[in-house]
């Protein structure tokens, strides 16, 4: 409930500032800016041949079904079969290989279309709760955008007294120490600038990418007011936002994390629409993002995917695993 409350509320956000002229300065966490598609997906000989097949299915699957097909089709799909596996594994490899050129797709609207790319995309998710072994876990590898551990080098502060969904926002830069997910993301402008104490226009950011490796900088935002989690009895970061127990901010200036993280659209004017990349939150109480303590184990506080604190490595391996079942 918390979940859908928190997604209300930034789509009232959304909705109140597609209304204006433009979305100067509104949104300071914006990390790329592109301009509507005019077609659907860039396609091109040099992509993975799954990738360019996963484009042409979708935009087949949106161009020539209703979604009444679409619904009966997943509804007899109730297990998870060779034919929601062969899925799945394209929707991974398609984020994995480029998650900014996937964002722009799944928001391309054409008047042809009988089903929206994000209306397939969200019934794909809601599928893992009835046939997944462990929806949380399948929900964080294959719908999120990245997937990283990081060694957070600054976190800049500003207050938003008009914000629906938390009057803090954080803009953490990041430094990649280990990539699991996401191969192409936007480049990063204050990090390669130092530009940390003042804030230019939405009209001055970066529009260009790069591609990830260890040692690539990585720029993301939320809120530590933002209040999400599982409804149980013993919460400290539901209640209090995304805080430790101390009431601090969850993220810390020099340490480690392994990061789920999804590109979120926060902004449009005329031409042109505005992304930002946020943690992918689900119903986790450390919003998909899991510190990596002192001792080398990864802290996860509900033991969201059922392996327990252990070992960063450990856990970083059981991921991999996972996708890999999920991608052969």
């Amino acid at each position: 409930m918390k979940y859908i409350l928190l997604v209300i509320l930034l789509s009232l956000s959304f909705n109140n500032l597609q209304s204006q002229t433009n979305c100067d300065s509104v949104f300071f966490d914006v990390v790329l800016e592109s301009q509507d598609l005019n077609e659907f997906c860039e396609l091109n000989t040099g992509m993975p041949f799954e990738v360019l097949l996963s484009y042409i299915a979708l935009d087949s699957l949106c161009t020539k079904n209703d979604y009444k097909d679409w619904f009966y089709f997943l509804e007899n799909q109730t297990t998870f079969n060779d034919t929601l596996k062969t899925i799945y594994n394209f929707l991974y490899k398609t984020v994995d290989y480029n998650p900014v050129l996937f964002d722009k797709n799944k928001r391309f609207t054409n008047i042809d279309y009988k089903i929206h790319p994000m209306s397939v995309l969200q019934n794909l998710e809601d599928k893992l709760e009835f046939v997944s072994t462990n929806p949380m876990l399948d929900k964080a590898l294959l719908f999120s955008h990245y997937i990283v551990k990081v060694k957070v080098e600054n976190i800049i502060n500003k207050v938003d007294p008009e914000s629906y969904a938390g009057n803090t926002l954080s803009f953490v830069q990041c430094s990649i120490t280990d990539t699991i997910k996401g191969k192409v993301a936007p480049a990063c402008y204050y990090f390669n600038t130092n530009n940390h104490n003042s804030f230019s226009n939405i009209a001055d950011r970066t529009n260009s990418t790069q591609i990830l490796d260890i040692g690539s900088c990585l720029e993301f935002g939320y809120s530590p007011q933002w209040k999400l989690g599982k409804s149980t009895d013993d919460r400290t970061i539901s209640y209090k936002g995304i805080v430790d127990s101390l009431g601090n901010s969850w993220l810390k200036v020099d340490e480690e994390y392994i990061l789920f993280l999804t590109t979120f659209g926060v902004c449009r004017d005329s031409s042109t629409f505005y992304t930002t990349i946020r943690p992918l939150g689900l119903e986790s109480n450390t919003f998909t993002m899991y510190p990596i303590k002192s001792d080398g184990t990864v802290f996860n506080p509900d033991n969201d995917f059922g392996y327990g604190n252990i070992d960063e490595q450990l856990f970083i391996n059981a991921l991999r695993n996972r996708i890999q079942y999920l991608t052969n």
